[in-house]
């Protein structure tokens, strides 16, 4: 990929926050609406639609016929008499002489009292923003909130009349909650500001040229908090020639909890800019779903809800300040998505470039599990992103090296939400001589002396073959993520590269090969730069990460001096440089290297101070299981000294690395020199620069508890399934509706012995020590086109 340094910084795209600009589109036999955002709403290509009454009429007869649909096809809660549907239409219709408004009525009882089981907070968002734009832009003698009510466009007496007799809610408060959600927000360790504009926020500066709104100016406000610790980031969109903000979109977000927070201003009320004015009059929470300025956790989906855009400069002075420290949970109606995922879908499709090289934890942030349920991040952010000129790749990279991954995400699009299973009791036939394969990381390149192999089980021998003869073994693996084959004989053009396992007795299947060429097929302008990450660096600390083009030779400096150079099959590797331990102001750059290729130096980053004080360090999960041999430790300082301790036995291993987790402590080839077993205790103890935290120690429980894993919802046709949940090194186990076992592994993903098919139903169980979870995580298939199954 071109231009390293400009990779994504997160998700790539700014649409998420929409302003008004029209564009006629004529209604599809499709859904005719993708999203709603700030109060736009776009059409099933993602553009902005220019409403007229017409239009409206055609849209809500739309949806009112799929609503009927779906109950007649049992797709609702549908508890409702033919009668009961006739008499409370006839109330409606015949008490409400607007069609608009009585169209828009019908359809909040239809899903009040149906609760359709798929798409109810798409379809109510999408109804309600009709009303709105409708109400605010086209209706004479509007019917507007009055003493913060708002009769949804009704005459306030007719409102209180048939309320009751429809036995929904009509008048709702508009701005109610404001202060309980900040109050909810706060306790859940997210930072609200006690007013909008003055002295607790900085104004960074505005967004030029922004592509769907040019007659409006945006402007970019912050606001930051130490306790509870995080920060908010305000937008306010001003039309030409006004001073007050028609959009005025706020998020904000506890960097150490990860979880954040949504407002937008009230519907039809636009604050002034820089007045003061209380926070809690903005609307938030549960409020935002009447506001009607759409459904704010579908286009924030993925690891960070800010959506910034690399190539606007003013987020380039406060991009590290907006990370979240993992997955982050968004404080929002239970009928909104809840931001799905993390996603290792692509862990699993071969491509000429990753996209996951840089959409990982700590930096671009990891995708969601895209599907249906995120119509406006898969039609405006992901595709825009995707599309020929967008974002992704940034810096002008090569989109075709790319094109398998982007391919593979805007399918899963297209499919129906991730069915969530179900856990049922299961018990394992007689383990079979069966052995995933694992999986070669790619591309390689012409020159490399380095590969990595991923998905291998504990224990196992893995050899590496090139061109079909064994060059290397590695054994016992104790990594089931990934192993490095280092001092390899370079590789050449045209190299077949393959890997096999092989454990007590069972031989897997070679993994999928992947072909040699030269790096200049894909930098055909030179290697770019490669990037030091996380820029966090403290001093006291002794490595960094750079994240780099697989193979390369990595060579880092210290304060523009003392080389140090290393070799990595991957794309990501911790480097010690020489100048260690680091000083406040140390300067690190890096280079790589490959075929005699140089790129040119990375942007610098410098030691700042250590922090005053270190979080707790966590097992994750929190309880170990007896027999578990590898675990995953989380919430560490960058760079700190990380030691665990058994009790009665004393230190028995540690590490030190640039990030806030990590995810290979092996219990067995510590000092411990075995599994964990009852009665263990173990505390994990943390210091940077003699500031020391240490843990209260987890239970260990027994591995008959061992719960069920998780999958991403299987693809018809695919031959393999994506875990996303699983305790640390366990062996998964796949079978079929048959109990065949077709997949066999450890890792991320687990290759199957064949693709499944849309007659096939997945249950899942995982291994640690000789116990196997009682319980399968029971799944069924979805093909591509998000049909389930039957």
């Amino acid at each position: 990929m071109k231009n390293l340094s400009l990779f994504a910084l997160f998700l790539v795209i700014f649409y998420a926050f929409l302003a008004i600009y029209c564009a006629k589109k004529e209604i599809s036999s499709s859904d005719p609406i993708s999203t709603i955002g700030h109060g736009t709403v776009m059409d099933n290509n993602g553009k902005p639609m220019e409403l007229n009454e017409k239009v409206i009429k055609t849209i809500q007869a739309f949806y009112l016929k799929k609503i009927t649909q779906m109950m007649e096809s049992n797709a609702t809660d549908n508890h409702l008499t033919s009668n009961e549907i006739e008499q409370n239409k006839a109330i409606i219709y015949g008490e409400v002489k607007d069609e608009i408004l009585a169209n828009a009525l019908w359809m909040d009882w239809l899903l009040t009292k149906s609760k359709p089981t798929r798409q109810m907070a798409q379809m109510t968002t999408i109804n309600n923003a009709l009303r709105w734009q409708y109400v605010l832009k086209l209706q004479k003698n509007a019917n507007l909130p009055k003493d913060k009510y708002w009769a949804k466009g009704l005459d306030f007496d007719l409102a209180k009349k048939i309320q009751g007799r429809l036995g929904i809610e009509i008048l709702a408060i508009t701005d109610a909650g404001g202060e309980a959600y900040c109050k909810e927000c706060i306790e859940k360790g997210v930072p609200i500001p006690k007013n909008m504009f003055g002295e607790e926020w900085k104004y960074i500066g505005d967004i030029e040229n922004e592509f769907l709104s040019p007659e409006m100016k945006a402007e970019v406000w912050m606001y930051e908090s130490e306790s509870p610790k995080g920060v908010c980031i305000a937008l306010p969109r001003f039309p030409k020639g006004s001073d007050r903000a028609q959009l005025f979109g706020v998020i904000c977000l506890g960097t150490t909890t990860n979880k954040a927070c949504f407002f937008d201003n009230p519907s039809g009320e636009f604050f002034k800019r820089g007045e003061v004015i209380p926070f809690k009059k903005f609307v938030g929470g549960t409020d935002l779903v009447a506001n009607s300025q759409g459904t704010c956790s579908d286009c924030h989906a993925g690891e960070n809800p800010y959506i910034v855009h690399p190539d606007q400069p003013v987020f380039s002075s406060i991009i590290t300040k907006l990370r979240s420290t993992g997955w982050y949970d968004p404080l929002v109606d239970a009928s909104w998505p809840q931001n799905p995922g993390p996603t290792n879908m692509l862990e699993a499709v071969s491509s000429d470039a990753s996209c996951i090289s840089c959409h990982v934890q700590g930096y671009a942030g990891r995708f969601p599990q895209v599907s249906s349920e995120l119509p406006g991040y898969c039609g405006i952010v992901l595709t825009r992103a995707t599309n020929p000129g967008g974002t992704m790749p940034p810096g002008g990279g090569n989109r075709n090296l790319y094109l398998n991954h982007i391919n593979a995400l805007l399918e899963s699009c297209g499919s129906a939400p991730t069915d969530p299973g179900v856990v049922v009791d299961f018990d394992p036939p007689a383990d079979k001589p069966y052995l995933s394969a694992p999986t070669v990381f790619g591309p390689i390149y012409a020159c490399a002396t380095a590969v990595q192999v991923r998905n291998v089980v504990l224990d196992a021998k893995v050899s590496l073959l090139v061109n079909g003869t064994v060059v290397k073994t590695f054994a016992p693996a104790r990594n089931t993520e990934k192993i490095d084959f280092l001092d390899l004989t370079p590789f050449n053009i045209g190299d077949k590269v393959e890997a096999i396992q092989e454990h007590n007795g069972n031989v897997s299947a070679l993994s999928a090969p992947v072909f040699v060429k030269s790096h200049k097929a894909d930098y055909p302008d030179g290697l770019p730069a490669p990037l030091i990450d996380p820029t966090l660096v403290y001093q006291c600390a002794n490595s960094i990460a750079v994240r780099h083009v697989p193979g390369s030779i990595i060579t880092v400096y210290s304060n523009d001096g003392d080389p140090l150079s290393y070799t990595s099959g991957g794309d990501w590797t911790v480097i010690p440089p020489k100048k260690r331990p680091f000083d406040i102001g140390d300067k690190f750059t890096v280079k790589i290297s490959i075929c005699g290729d140089e790129s040119p130096l990375s942007l610098p980053v410098f030691a700042v101070a250590a922090p005053s004080a270190l979080p707790m360090a966590n097992f994750n999960p929190f309880n170990l299981y007896i027999g578990q041999e590898i675990a995953q430790i989380v919430n560490l300082t960058n760079g700190s000294a990380t030691s665990i301790e058994a009790i009665g036995r004393g230190d028995i291993g540690g590490f030190s690395t640039p990030i806030s987790w990590f995810n290979h402590f092996d219990f067995k080839t510590s000092t411990l020199g075995r599994a964990v077993s009852s009665g263990d205790q173990f505390i994990i103890r943390q210091e940077l620069c003699g500031i020391k935290t240490q843990t209260e120690p987890p239970g260990v429980t027994d591995c008959k508890e061992l719960p069920a894993p998780r999958i991403d919802h299987p693809i018809v046709g695919a031959n393999y399934v994506v875990v996303t949940s699983a305790v640390p090194g366990a062996r998964i186990r796949v079978y079929d509706g048959s109990n065949n076992e077709i997949g066999d592994g450890s890792g991320f993903v687990i290759t199957l012995s064949r693709p499944i098919t849309g007659a096939d139903q997945l249950s899942i169980v995982q291994q640690v020590g000789e116990c196997t979870s009682r319980q399968a995580y029971l799944i069924s298939v979805r093909n591509s086109k998000g049909k389930k199954s039957q």
